[in-house]
């Protein structure tokens, strides 16, 4: 599925600071359970680091200060960034694009750069786009996968989320409770911590 990323940049740019962040954390929920698969089959570190990332969105997000996080920086995140030639593991690439959008979104709130909100979206349909590719490159959808919205719908089901979530901030000002609170709960009734693309151990 073809997909154009200025379409993203355009409504972004219609938002406030705190909005964009609030979309980066919405990407960085949905992201984030792809590395814990990864780190459950490999033992690779860096939960501290992935957590304490989002911890930092939800922090700003809460107290609207900006500036360097107090956790960490996106430098000491990338530390924990897999090498995709010392795993095998079918999550690692998407393990690698989880802690990429947590320093994009550690690198926002220190700058306010609305490119680091574009790129945590590239590289989050990058990773679905190519999960989704090695699951049909690899002799179909057979017995060792496992697809809760299926295959070729899994592309189509981000993208339309990154719409919507770009029209629930969007209205979001509309609204007399904080955004953190609106955002909150609209994580977790919509599942967005619920890993969807799951490889069955071998």
């Amino acid at each position: 599925m073809d997909y154009d990323i200025a379409q993203f940049e355009e409504k972004l740019i219609e938002l406030s600071d705190l909005e964009r962040l609030g979309f980066g954390i919405c990407l960085l929920e949905r992201a984030l359970p792809m590395f814990y698969a990864f780190q459950a089959e490999t033992n690779h570190a860096g939960m501290g680091e992935v957590m304490a990332s989002l911890a930092a969105c939800w922090k700003t997000m809460e107290e609207g200060r900006w500036g360097e996080p107090a956790f960490l920086t996106s430098n000491e995140c990338e530390k924990v960034m897999p090498d995709s030639e010392d795993y095998d593991s079918f999550y690692t690439s998407a393990a690698l694009d989880a802690v990429d959008i947590c320093c994009s979104l550690l690198d926002f709130i220190h700058a306010k750069d609305i490119t680091s909100i574009v790129a945590a979206t590239q590289v989050q349909l990058d990773t679905i786009n190519l999960a989704t590719q090695r699951l049909l490159d690899e002799d179909g959808v057979g017995e060792d996968h496992r697809l809760i919205q299926g295959t070729t719908s899994l592309l189509s089901l981000e993208l339309n989320r990154m719409q919507d979530d770009l029209f629930f901030l969007a209205a979001s000002s509309a609204q007399s409770e904080p955004l953190a609170f609106q955002l909150r709960r609209r994580v977790l009734e919509l599942n967005y911590r619920q890993i969807e693309l799951i490889r069955r151990a071998e």
